[in-house]
């Protein structure tokens, strides 16, 4: 393994651990954090410890980036509330100070008028609808039917403030292109009212999430199909989501693995996550194998010591996992609709890149915006 990954968790430690962390400020841990999608946690680590120095100003533009993620989400669950749409935020709050990429919101019914209701709304708080879709060849499709993407209007930005506003992405489907892999009416009956603080500002929000056990899975389930990825992003989100999870929680887990036909594809994840812990801290995470053991199952595979990270799963343990987890009814007709498309040369040799490269798919993992 890259000593560097565990010179960088050791660098950031976690709260249950009292030995091996190692606070560290280094630029090229910085960017390693980056990567993975955990720069502020890094940075807030060397912060408490007295560490911080030369990397200030990342941590202040950091800060930025997450006051205004507050802000922005303020404006945006009233509009969400008044549209009158059944949603969760996924993916967008982690349970320990950091960026996301972007907001992130699964639409939990099927597709109504409440939606040119959202455009008026959005409008409202300087968002536009961006039309184009992630695929140069879906006909337009996936912009019509299952992702809706909102942009700062241009002429409210000042120079430079693309890299501090977020990107709205409405998933009116789990889908990736025209391919709907996952039934997202599984996570209806896991959706809460939580408040999250901002230290930084003294401030707080209310906004409709999925519980831990929910939100948890979700990760889970994206890291494998289709970001087809385990980073630290990963390992600390499951690490604090664990921390505080109830029995209802891992029963949510549990009854969720099942549901999608993900259990092993699951149990690789967290066999990658323990051995990240085991390795960095000298020990097993306790609520980590307590999971594990809920599944019922044993991951024989003895992990090796010399795995980068971001970790690309096999290829084969990618498709066959977002076939399974397509089997519902409009996932089947999903399937059927882009097998059929795979006709038109140029639609299948985008759609079979986009399934054998790796740098694709480091490039999906890394971050949409530059370094700030």
């Amino acid at each position: 393994m890259n000593h560097q990954v565990i010179k960088l968790i050791r660098s950031i430690g976690f709260p249950d651990i009292k030995n091996h962390c190692e606070p560290v400020e280094n630029e090229e841990l910085y960017q390693l954090a980056f990567k993975n999608k955990v720069a502020l946690l890094y940075l807030d680590a060397l912060t408490r410890n007295g560490s911080l120095k030369f990397l200030n100003e990342y941590y202040l533009k950091n800060i930025l980036r997450y006051n205004t993620l507050f802000d922005d989400i303020k404006q945006l669950t009233p509009a969400l509330d008044v549209s009158g749409l059944k949603y969760a935020l996924i993916k967008t709050f982690r349970y320990y100070p950091e960026n996301p990429n972007d907001i992130d919101i699964l639409i939990l019914e099927d597709y109504t008028d409440k939606l040119k209701k959202l455009d008026t709304e959005l409008s409202k708080i300087g968002y536009l609808k961006y039309t184009r879709g992630n695929n140069k060849y879906n006909f337009g499709k996936v912009g019509k039917i299952g992702y809706w993407d909102y942009k700062r209007d241009k002429y409210n930005l000042k120079a430079g403030d693309q890299y501090i506003f977020f990107d709205l992405d409405f998933y009116l489907e789990i889908m990736v292109e025209e391919f709907i892999h996952g039934n997202k009416y599984n996570f209806s009956e896991y959706v809460t009212l939580k408040r999250f603080y901002n230290n930084y500002s003294d401030k707080y929000i209310e906004a409709k999430v999925l519980t831990p056990g929910a939100e948890l899975f979700y990760l889970f389930f994206h890291s494998i199909f289709p970001t087809r990825t385990i980073g630290l992003e990963l390992f600390f989100s499951s690490l604090y989501l664990l921390k505080d999870f109830s029995q209802d929680d891992f029963n949510a887990f549990y009854k969720l693995s099942y549901k999608f036909h993900l259990k092993n594809e699951v149990m690789i994840c967290m066999a990658h996550l323990q051995n990240l812990y085991r390795q960095a801290f000298d020990e097993n995470n306790e609520k980590l194998q307590f999971l594990i053991a809920s599944l019922g199952r044993k991951y024989k595979r003895i992990m090796a010591n010399d795995i980068n990270y971001p970790y690309i799963f096999p290829l084969f343990i990618f498709i066959w996992a977002g076939i399974k987890s397509a089997f519902h009814k409009k996932g089947i007709i999903s399937l059927i609709f882009v097998l059929l498309k795979c006709v038109n040369p140029f639609y299948a040799y985008n759609i079979i890149s986009e399934i054998l490269s790796k740098k694709l798919t480091f490039n999906r993992y890394k971050s949409k915006f530059t370094q700030i």
